[in-house]
């Protein structure tokens, strides 16, 4: 006989519903600007300014927290709703120390529709990636923590579809957050428009551009590419312009722009971004023990001592009994 014990932690802290109503009563708005107050809190500096939303740092009398608000130029107010929904939903139902939080106002405080994000110093991957190389080993331990965040996703059935260094939290502590979850792919979830799901199309794996909607495959591709312009600084198959679809044709290996690169890290590297979904790995947590391991047959450099002056008397042993084998196999052809 066996028996299982479940052990109830907590219960969600989260009901979709009263959230899904709460934000269909806020306005949208046009985005504020630098220097305003909303809702108590100081817009401090712009973070960012991106097609489809504004985020800054805002600060009250305590906290500085981020705070992000919806453009619609891009993007229907129906179509912001359910994104903004979706990320300030599965921002406070994800636990993985790799993956950005969103954080719950007091209810009743919001005077229109935005979220709000606790606050990582830290810089972008993507800023990270222009400032410098980054050595081989550094770059493993940040694409280990990438890519356990994603897979906590994909555990929970989430494909996060706009995977890319922009999205990628780099923490003054060492630490990785994967960020904005607007667009994640949720079972049972509304889907976005068709013509709305937005991406990067740099990052989009070949099959999006037919029309599929997204999973944890075609996130490993987004994934993959990441991973390589976090190792080399470029673009496998090239960068592509927005709203443009790509010309994939074979993707340049990554060993070319960083030749010490070990052949087993950069296979696999090379295996994320197949164009064939078939190819790559069956799941990220693949990946992941490829990265684990794709470092571990790489000594590490040392300054090469000669043995007659690591053990003169070793070297003297040895020479002394070659002598003596030539010795003995001449005795023996004279014979």
């Amino acid at each position: 006989m066996t028996a299982l014990v479940v052990d109830f932690i907590a219960l969600p802290s989260v009901d979709f519903d009263a959230l899904a109503a709460e934000m269909d009563s806020l306005a949208i708005l046009p985005p504020p600007e630098e220097g305003e107050t909303i809702d108590g809190y100081r817009l401090e500096h712009l973070l960012s300014d991106a097609a489809y939303a504004r985020i800054f740092v805002a600060r009250d009398r305590e906290n500085r927290i981020v705070l992000k608000f919806p453009k619609t130029m891009l993007l229907s107010e129906d179509g912001a709703r359910l994104a903004f929904l979706r990320e300030g939903f599965l921002g406070r139902q994800v636990e993985s120390p790799y993956v950005g939080r969103t954080l719950a106002l007091p209810e009743g405080s919001q005077s229109r529709l935005y979220i709000a994000m606790p606050f990582y110093a830290g810089k972008s991957l993507e800023t990270k990636i222009s400032e410098e190389q980054v050595p081989l080993r550094d770059a493993v331990a940040i694409a280990l923590k990438l890519s356990r965040g994603v897979a906590s996703l994909h555990r929970r059935g989430i494909a996060h579809r706009d995977i890319k260094p922009g999205n990628v939290i780099l923490t003054s502590d060492g630490g990785l957050k994967l960020i904005d979850l607007g667009i994640a792919r949720v079972p049972n979830f509304k889907e976005l428009p068709e013509n709305e799901v937005p991406g990067t199309a740099s990052y989009m794996a070949p099959e999006l551009f037919k029309g599929e909607l997204g999973d944890a495959i075609s996130d490993q591709f987004s994934l993959g590419v990441t991973i390589y312009r976090l190792f080399t600084g470029h673009y496998p198959y090239g960068e592509t312009a927005p709203f443009t679809t790509p010309l994939f044709g074979p993707p340049i290996p990554a060993s070319q722009y960083r030749p010490e690169m070990p052949a087993r890290l950069e296979a696999a590297i090379m295996k994320a971004i197949s164009l064939r979904r078939d190819d790559r790995f069956a799941d990220v947590e693949e990946l992941i023990y490829q990265l684990e391991t794709g470092m571990l047959n790489v000594l590490p450099p040392r300054n090469a001592v000669p043995l007659f002056r690591r053990n003169p008397i070793l070297l003297w042993k040895c020479i002394s009994a070659l002598l003596i084998a030539v010795a003995i196999v001449e005795f023996l052809l004279m014979r």
